[in-house]
């Protein structure tokens, strides 16, 4: 998504997760897909609101890596 920066996506993950957004680490955006950082430990929590995550208005897709 173009103009999406790494406080986007974080912030994104840390409101519908409600976990601490010091909690995520690195964030590497790439064109078609972007990767980031999450303790195993608040993997399932993130994982278990991938459907209410949005970006801009946007749904976005997401998947462990």
């Amino acid at each position: 998504m173009p103009g999406i920066g790494p406080a986007d996506i974080v912030g994104a993950i840390v409101r519908h997760a409600e976990i601490p957004g010091s909690a995520i680490g690195k964030v590497h955006i790439q064109e078609k897909a972007s990767l980031v950082a999450v303790p195993e430990a608040l993997a399932d929590r993130v994982m278990a609101k991938a459907s209410e995550v949005r970006i801009r208005r946007m749904a976005i897709a997401m998947q462990r890596a």
